[in-house]
């Protein structure tokens, strides 16, 4: 039988010591039910324990006080705060890759790529000074829509990553002086809203992510005062970065990667100095054309163009396969 991913404690032949394959150390024996502390072996009976346990765990986290610094400890945090009553797993950082089990052209990051992601993410958020200086809170959701997608398109936990990225964020903005009526979206716009702007954001496409995160800041929806092609550009400057950095340090880029990452970073400013001075943005890299290794992201190899807000080409390209009871 084969598996994407392999315990620490692996016997050469790729099995952990009880001899089953790692992905099915998350569910209950012989069941399609994740492991859980009160050892529930039906789904439904789960979900109902789940909702409203983490629906109190919810309410409790959004009433402290934001982290000094929000990286992958405190995402780890807020999911083990979370569900920490669930799942045995919870804070847990995966160890098989997963995709969507309704879409198979949606892998997410290769699950020993996240720390290297999750690190050069909240670097870019430093340089970004954690977006606490934007207390215009459509200009915050402007700049938050990059972190909210790629926090999605990492999914460093095994399950319920999307709750507990829409914490992570509620900080973020609390951080700002800003409010997110999650509520909002949900009532308004419908649940699949955010569905939709999570698929754009694995394309490159973060102009979904503003549009949200601006609607549960302030209700509105209009968009047209929102300087979109240098946010664009910008974005996926960064995003430029991001996966650059990851091929580098998997030793998966290309022999001229380092070259192309610092000519980037020298561009980039160019991106950053076309947008309103009151966005306070940081120095980011620059726009070019290059390809993901396809050890990153599982799948085909693919293609972004930088710099140019016509073009964005899917960053989550087909898989192969995808485990049973992924989500």
């Amino acid at each position: 039988m084969n598996w994407s991913a392999t315990h620490p404690r692996t016997t050469t032949a790729g099995e952990i010591p009880d001899r089953r394959p790692v992905w099915f150390t998350y569910f209950e024996p012989r069941t399609p039910v994740l492991r859980n502390k009160l050892g529930l072996r039906n789904p439904e009976a789960l979900n109902a324990y789940e909702r409203g346990v983490s629906g109190v765990a919810f309410a409790d986290l959004a009433q402290r006080e934001p982290p000094e610094r929000f990286d992958l400890s405190y995402l780890k945090h807020c999911h083990r705060e979370r569900f920490g009553d669930v799942y045995p797993s919870a804070g847990d950082l995966r160890i098989v890759d997963i995709a969507k089990p309704t879409d198979r052209e949606r892998p997410f990051l290769r699950h020993t790529c996240i720390e290297t992601h999750f690190r050069v993410l909240t670097e870019q958020l430093g340089r970004d000074g954690e977006l606490r200086a934007l207390t215009d809170p459509r200009q915050w959701a402007d700049r938050a829509g990059y972190y909210w997608a790629e926090i999605n398109n990492c999914h460093p936990l095994r399950e319920e990553n999307g709750r507990a990225a829409r914490l992570y964020v509620s900080q973020l903005a609390k951080a700002g002086g800003h409010h997110l009526d999650w509520a909002r979206i949900r009532h308004d716009l419908g649940q699949e809203a955010v569905g939709v702007a999570s698929w754009a954001g694995a394309r490159a496409d973060y102009e979904p992510m503003r549009a949200l995160l601006q609607y549960a800041a302030t209700g509105e929806h209009d968009r047209a005062s929102a300087p979109r092609r240098h946010l664009d550009a910008l974005d996926r400057a960064l995003g430029d970065e991001l996966y650059s950095r990851i091929a580098i340090h998997a030793g998966l880029g290309r022999p001229d990667e380092q070259e192309h990452l610092d000519r980037a970073r020298t561009a980039g400013s160019r991106h950053s100095a076309a947008l309103p001075g009151q966005y306070a943005p940081q120095q980011p890299p620059g726009a070019r054309r290059w390809n993901v290794p396809a050890g990153i992201v599982p799948g085909r190899e693919r293609t972004r163009t930088h710099g140019d807000a016509s073009t964005s080409a899917d960053r989550r390209p087909a898989s192969g396969s995808r485990e049973p009871g992924s989500r």
